[in-house]
């Protein structure tokens, strides 16, 4: 279908499109925006977009290499589960045991669209529309509890 390096060049060609749409969305003071993904004030725990070749995902990520902190955290998350969905106006998935790898495992906290596939660019505005919608939503259920949560895995982190 297509060579790797096609398949490198379509992926960066959607990357350099979503960031081009990003750059067009102003806050309140007229900057472009800035996704929050590494700076949640939980280390450890990011905002994250994924793309495929059969899904798209926006999501709150655990990747700790400790098992049992990876657990601490997801499960203070798992607490305000009904608060967040309701402020994210969406169910989330949420998989507390993901693997990457073999050997490397996270926890995930996620919306999804199926099927998307970044190698087909009729897609891509319907993705990028995802992405920029639900990602806005799950920062906005994320900063309403960062605080609580943050304060609450302080002694798991540690």
């Amino acid at each position: 279908m297509f060579s790797n390096d096609e398949k490198k060049q379509l992926r960066k060609d959607f990357w350099n499109r979503f960031a081009e749409r990003t750059k067009a969305i102003k806050n309140k003071r007229g900057y472009s925006k800035k996704w929050m993904l590494y700076k949640t004030g939980v280390k450890g725990v990011e905002l994250k977009f994924h793309l495929d070749e059969k899904t798209a995902l926006v999501m709150i990520e655990i990747n700790l290499n400790n098992a049992e902190r990876r657990d601490g955290i997801f499960n203070i998350i798992e607490e305000y589960k009904a608060v967040l969905e309701t402020a994210f106006k969406n169910p989330l998935i949420w998989d507390k045991d993901v693997y990457v790898t073999d050997k490397k495992q996270i926890a995930r906290i996620y919306y999804e669209m199926k099927p998307a596939n970044i190698y087909i660019k009729d897609q891509w505005p319907e993705i990028i529309d995802f992405f920029v919608r639900q990602m806005t939503r799950l920062e906005f259920a994320w900063r309403e509890y960062a605080d609580v949560i943050k304060e609450r895995t302080k002694a798991i982190i540690q």
